[in-house]
């Protein structure tokens, strides 16, 4: 049933947040109330099951000290929501976001790891017969099958048509998001860090074909397809982070996979990016100069603004560098626990709040476009403690992995590694296609390292 409800949740997943990712559409409450009947369907099965309850705990003390600490930073974090909410006399509405935006979606690595233990109590039953590959990493090819087909529909309209689907899957563009490929997920930066993911999962047979010289033409042709994607997103998020994912990734599989290795992914990776921003969109205007030089102008525009006095000037006054100021200001007044949930947080859980604007000056509809600075404001230190302490533990777990599955344990690890990065340009956690992969990954590292114990 764990399984079950895991593949319902995952494909609602795809389409509530790839087809309609409409942020107040009512369909995001659905999502909600699935992943929280995922955990309390996981809760009941361990409360009627002792024999699952034992092989959760008979696992080795080193797995078990990461969970346990894991399981320790989730309930500091919902009890620092609470406590914060409630000191600050916030709703159940606001507290209910805090919530959601840390520690929802953790309610997938439960129903993975479970699945798992579940099969080291009872056997693997016919549909894990010997040979196959484990349950959770099949979930996971779902999520690079998603991933490439996405790419695919973004590649393919961008460059062909300069725009692509219905009107209804398309953002109006404005500013800076001009000539970017939105898309299906209505955010570029959204997408273009779910594409990261999808690459991050699919490097262990990337580099497992480079370095065993193996001609798999069809992992090459997914790994451009998902770099062309991302560059067409023109998100430096994830630039940063797929940089940062595939260094992690070579380090933690430095034994197996030679530096050289690593280097020649990465010179792929700058070489695609390069070449497909370079390409005049669309590819074929059926004489329409004018529309090539145009959107042409607007790629261009993105990438100078990266360093544009101007760009720079507008962050310090109402942006991200700004949001660190009044984080500052926020945490000198409020240290412990902050201003309370709900207040200052992505664009999708703000209740604008006419008294933190008096009081700190904070321009109309502001919000922290930074996990970090998001925390620090509405949770204070405790927050950020309990984040870090989620961070770390996550880390471990993934890292931990790398013993069993070099390779596969550090795709997880990137994968961390990725939304640590994610976090410093959006509300990562609370960005549920992000932490919905998140999840399943460790999820995927608990279940590996249970069935390697088995």
């Amino acid at each position: 049933m764990l399984r079950g409800l895991t593949l319902v949740t995952i494909t609602y997943l795809a389409f509530r947040f790839v087809l309609v990712d409409y942020v107040w559409s009512p369909l995001r409450w659905i999502s909600d109330v699935l992943s929280l009947s995922l955990g309390g369907l996981a809760v009941l099965a361990l409360w009627r099951d002792p024999a699952w309850r034992r092989a959760v705990w008979a696992c080795r003390p080193g797995l078990r000290n990461v969970l346990l600490g894991l399981a320790g930073a989730i309930v500091l974090a919902v009890v620092t929501v609470l406590a914060s909410g409630l000191a600050n006399g916030r709703g159940l509405v606001d507290i209910a976001t805090g919530i959601r935006s840390l520690v929802l979606w953790c309610t997938l690595l439960a129903a993975v790891g479970l699945v798992a233990a579940w099969e080291l109590a009872y056997g693997p039953g016919q549909a894990q017969g010997a040979g196959r590959r484990p349950w959770a990493l099949r979930v996971l090819s779902w999520v690079v099958a998603l991933a490439v087909f996405m790419a695919l529909v973004e590649t393919a309209g961008v460059l062909l048509f300069g725009w692509y689907g219905p009107a209804e899957w398309v953002a109006t563009l404005t500013g800076s998001n001009a000539g970017r490929a939105v898309g299906l997920m209505k955010n570029p930066n959204t997408l273009g860090c779910f594409l990261v993911l999808g690459l991050l999962l699919l490097w262990p047979r990337w580099v497992a074909a480079v370095t065993r010289r193996v001609r798999d033409r069809a992992v090459w042709a997914w790994a451009v397809l998902l770099l062309m994607g991302l560059a067409l997103t023109y998100s430096r998020q994830g630039w940063l982070a797929v940089a940062a994912g595939l260094l992690a990734a070579g380090w933690v599989a430095r034994r197996l996979v030679p530096w050289r290795v690593t280097a020649l992914l990465m010179l792929v990776v700058v070489v695609v990016t390069v070449l497909t921003t370079m390409l005049p969109v669309p590819l074929f205007a059926w004489g329409d100069d004018d529309g090539i030089s145009r959107t042409r102008q607007l790629q261009l525009r993105r990438i100078s603004e990266t360093f544009d006095e101007e760009t720079v000037d507008k962050s310090r006054a109402t942006g991200r560098l700004a949001m660190v100021r009044y984080a500052l200001a926020m945490l000198r007044d409020h240290p412990v626990l902050g201003v309370g949930p709900g207040r200052v947080g992505g664009a999708g859980a703000l209740n604008p709040d006419h008294e933190l604007q008096v009081r700190y000056g904070l321009p109309d509809h502001a919000y922290a476009d930074n996990q970090y600075v998001r925390t620090a404001m509405e949770l204070g230190t405790l927050g950020l403690l309990a984040l870090g302490a989620m961070i770390l533990t996550t880390l471990a777990l993934a890292y931990r992995t790398a013993r069993i599955d070099p390779l596969q344990g550090a795709a997880f690890t990137a994968v961390v590694v990725a939304m640590v990065s994610f976090g410093l340009g959006q509300n990562a956690w609370e960005n549920q296609p992000l932490a919905a992969v998140y999840w399943l990954s460790l999820g995927a590292a608990w279940a590996l390292q249970l069935r390697q114990e088995r």
